[in-house]
Parts: C-alpha cells; sequence; structure tokens
C-alpha cells in the first residue's frame, strides 16, 4: 500500500481483514493497530519486493512511480487515481446482512461507483437480511444428493421477497422450504 489517505486506509484494513499481510509506505502514514508493517517514508521501487499486488494511493505523481516499478517487477498494481492506468480496478464495495454490495463502472470512475453503491445501500430493505437467513438455513437442510442449482432455480425469489415484506417470516421460511424439497430431488435412474 502506497499512500496515506482514506483510500489507502480503507485498502490496508480490508486486506489485513482478509488475511493478507501488508506493507504501507507513505511519510505520513498514520498509527494503526494490527499486522500492518508501516514504512513511514516516501516510496522506494524496493519496497514491492516480494509483493505479488500494491495498490497506488499517493498523489498521481507517486502513484505513476508505483506502477512503473510494479510493472517493472511484475507486480500487480491497482490506482485509486487513475484506474484505466493500473492493472486491476477494485469495485466500491458494502455489507449489508450477509451479502456484500459492490459496484464497479467501466469509465465513470470511483466517485459514481461510490454514488450507485450508496443508492443501493439505501435501498435495502430489512426483508432482505431475512431472505438471506432463510436460504441459508433451507439449503444447508437439504439431503445430501439434492441437485442445489436445479432446486435453486424452482424456487419463487419475488414470491418470498414479498411475504417477508407483509411479515409473514413463517410463512415465507415454509415456502421456500417446500420449494425447495421439490425442486432439489435427486434424479431418479431409469432402467
Amino acid at each position: 500500500m502506497v499512500g496515506a489517505g482514506q483510500v489507502g486506509a480503507r485498502r490496508a484494513h480490508a486486506l489485513v481483514a482478509a488475511g493478507f499481510h501488508v506493507v504501507w509506505v507513505a511519510p505520513d502514514a498514520p498509527s494503526t493497530p494490527g499486522p500492518i508493517d508501516i514504512r513511514r517514508r516516501p516510496f522506494a521501487p524496493d519496497d514491492l519486493s516480494g509483493c505479488a499486488v500494491v495498490f497506488a494511493c499517493a498523489p498521481p505523481a507517486v502513484n505513476a512511480a508505483v506502477a512503473d516499478a510494479a510493472r517493472a517487477q511484475r507486480v500487480l498494481c491497482g490506482r485509486a487515481d487513475q484506474p484505466d492506468a493500473g492493472d486491476f480496478v477494485v469495485p466500491a464495495q458494502m455489507e449489508r446482512g450477509g451479502a456484500v454490495l459492490s459496484v464497479s463502472t467501466e469509465r465513470a470512475g470511483p466517485s459514481a461507483a461510490r454514488t450507485l453503491l450508496g443508492a443501493l445501500g439505501a435501498a435495502w430493505r430489512p426483508s432482505f437480511d431475512t431472505f438471506l437467513r432463510l436460504w441459508t438455513e433451507a439449503r444447508t437442510a437439504l439431503p445430501p444428493g439434492a441437485d442445489r442449482q436445479r432446486a435453486a432455480r424452482s424456487v419463487a425469489n419475488d414470491e418470498i421477497l414479498s411475504m417477508l415484506d407483509a411479515g409473514d417470516v413463517e410463512g415465507a421460511r415454509a415456502r421456500l422450504r417446500t420449494s425447495l424439497a421439490a425442486g432439489g430431488e435427486a434424479p431418479t435412474e431409469t432402467t
């Protein structure tokens, strides 16, 4: 991670939460709890030694230097300032209940992606959390050998969401389990 702004901080903490070893290079990198190797100094190409990926979240001139060094060392580079100039783009993400919402745009940029993600997050209904919990319960109750994909296709999800929006959790649970059981029966062999 190169750069100490908000984007760099979010990326560093997300990577640590995902189990990655993080080296954070920035003259003004904040003190942070956790297993982050902080190097409070300007970026140097040697900082990429042993890295597979680097996030360039510094001013544009620094990000360009990071991307050049990464290319020379065959390290993947994501640039916060010019996503198209990097090797990959990280979508805007947020967690809601048991789901991760993610938005990426082709060329509109991170600000547009964050705006769309905010709108999706605002549209999240409490029934969606219950819907995901019921699906988790129902799938784990399928017997061994059940065709999970066929079962999932057999469910009228809109009907179940409507039931949940109306407050009928038990009815939705029963409908989901019945639909999954009927749709997930293992095919019978014919001779």
